[in-house]
């Protein structure tokens, strides 16, 4: 402090008068101060203070967080914030080498990455995604100017299983085999597919583990693709039978089975598990 003022005073006395006046006259203005600093801050010679620098474009994406496996998602939706395309920028995006196909509303489609060189003046565009096998994907985006990135995105390619069946069977009478079938790769050990009538009472008998009243719970052997499973109403109705899984799949529409009354048999015929089977009749004569 004691140099500052030493350096003042002598200022003070070898300095012209005009020259005092531009170092001392306008402190209030900060010419002073930018004189005396020269130019910390992004002030100057001045006392101004510079222009901050423009802050980067963002790239922003937003879109689906699931789709079902081997079928083309909704749209993506990718924005350039803050700027406007130069129709020579690109923007890549990538799946991180899972194999997917990644489709924009410019230019080709990629496989496991696509690079996108949008219009002149547009501001963004549009992708979407498809995967044969079904597994979580990040997708990550990246480009060459510098510019701001969307955080990595997650979307969850979910398998499907199907159910199918007979429609209609009689009561108190095993239907013929329903089959549920996973769409792609197989069954790990750990997924299991409940199936439910309703609470209507009937029985499920399954290919594998037991049976059981109204609901069962079937856990398919790993490696395997299907199941099957017959059911046997004790009501006269309409039922829907409801499949659902622990395992992230997307289930299949409830099936309709209709239950009805069995027609009895004609004479000549018995009913044997619920179908009218000719028998073959012999009188016998009793001699006294």
């Amino acid at each position: 402090m004691r140099q500052l003022g030493w350096l003042l005073f002598y200022l003070l006395l070898t300095l012209p008068a005009a020259a005092q006046n531009g170092y001392f006259g306008g402190i209030g203005s900060g010419t002073w101060f930018g004189a005396i600093t020269g130019g910390i801050g992004g002030g100057n010679a001045n006392g101004t203070v510079g222009t901050p620098p423009a802050p980067k474009p963002t790239i922003q994406a937003t879109g689906p967080s699931s789709v079902r496996v081997a079928t083309t998602s909704t749209p993506f939706t990718v924005t350039l914030l803050g700027a406007t395309f130069s129709g020579a920028q690109t923007v890549t995006i990538s799946d991180g080498g899972h194999g997917g196909t990644l489709t924009p509303s410019v230019g080709a489609p990629g496989t496991g990455s696509v690079t996108v060189t949008p219009a002149a003046a547009a501001t963004g565009f549009t992708f979407t995604y498809a995967n044969a096998v079904a597994q979580t994907i990040t997708l990550t985006f990246t480009n060459a100017q510098g510019w701001n990135n969307q955080s990595p995105l997650t979307i969850i390619v979910n398998n499907v299983y199907t159910a199918s069946g007979p429609g209609t069977g009689n009561v108190n009478v095993p239907s013929t085999a329903f089959t549920v079938t996973l769409s792609t790769g197989t069954f790990n050990g750990s997924n299991s597919i409940t199936i439910s009538d309703g609470s209507r009472g009937g029985t499920f008998f399954p290919s594998l583990g037991g049976s059981s009243t109204s609901t069962v719970t079937v856990t398919p052997t790993t490696g395997t693709t299907s199941f099957t499973f017959t059911y046997t109403p004790i009501v006269v109705a309409t039922i829907n039978l409801s499949f659902t899984n622990n395992s992230s799949f997307i289930d299949p529409a409830p099936l309709t089975y209709v239950s009805t009354v069995g027609v009895s048999c004609v004479q000549g015929s018995l009913k044997f598990n619920g179908k009218c089977t000719p028998v073959w009749m012999t009188n016998y004569v009793v001699s006294p």
